[in-house]
């Protein structure tokens, strides 16, 4: 776990300035999948390697390691990952001032106290300069639908060879979505969300933990799976659509080409 890629590495070694400036363009944790494991792993990283960075002696405890994690989701939702580890390290230059005490001690409140002033000096950093929000040439209207045409082709080449949908590409449902082309009646929809909860049940039921942090972070998912609501049920929704989806249609050539006419 610790190769894991948190963040883009290059953003961070940007100048203040041009960090700002980049911001529009980052994936902001509000966008990313806060329900997997892979974020959870992500955040423990981070902050593993903050630990050691700052020069504390001890590990974080799994009890604060989950008051954080389920405080970026409530509190800091509108930065990036790249923001939050831009934060630290102009914690750490004394870029921030007053330097925010840590006693040796990484929780919530010390997390929250650096993030604080991390926003008032990016808000600083906007108002100061009236070029820091550039406005980037958007994509036109052609260029994201060859892309989305070219996404779109090379999953379906995919599929036939694999016969399943990769978790990554749950979004190919978004596109096919908003172009029509997937079931929106309200009856199928329920079904799938109702096998997709029984689904994510089975893949966290009994399954073992090795700390509180990740029997704690277990919990919290079963929870927010009984309230039929969450980032992790939605992908999940959209990838068995997907699958019945191109099952269905990879059956019938003639329908698949077709269907392939399209983009």
């Amino acid at each position: 776990m610790s190769n894991l890629k948190v963040y883009n590495e290059r953003r961070i070694q940007l100048s203040p300035m041009s960090f700002v400036n980049d911001i529009q363009n980052q994936p902001k944790i509000r966008d990313l999948d806060t329900d997997s494991e892979d974020f959870m792993n992500k955040i423990a990283v981070f902050f593993t390697k903050t630990v050691n960075l700052l020069g504390i002696k001890e590990a974080i405890e799994d009890v604060n390691k989950s008051d954080i994690f389920e405080m970026l989701i409530m509190k800091y939702k509108s930065i990036s990952l790249e923001e939050l580890a831009y934060a630290f390290k102009l914690e750490r230059y004394g870029q921030l001032p007053p330097r925010t005490q840590n006693y040796q001690l990484i929780n919530a409140e010390y997390v929250s106290l650096v993030l604080d002033k991390y926003v008032n000096w990016k808000v600083s950093k906007i108002k100061n300069n009236t070029s820091t929000v550039k406005i980037m040439p958007s994509i036109s209207d052609q260029d994201k639908i060859a892309k989305e045409n070219d996404i779109v082709v090379r999953f379906i080449e995919k599929f036939i060879t694999t016969r399943i949908v990769e978790d990554q590409y749950f979004y190919v449902y978004d596109i096919l979505h908003n172009r029509g082309l997937m079931n929106r009646d309200t009856v199928y929809m329920n079904k799938v969300k109702d096998d997709a909860i029984y689904l994510l049940n089975q893949k966290y039921e009994g399954k073992e933990t090795s700390s509180l942090y990740e029997l704690r972070a277990l919990k919290s998912k079963m929870k927010i799976l009984e309230t039929g609501q969450g980032g992790e049920i939605k992908s999940k929704c959209k990838i068995l659509a997907l699958e019945e989806f191109f099952r269905e249609l990879t059956r019938d050539e003639k329908r698949l080409t077709e269907f392939k006419l399209k983009f």
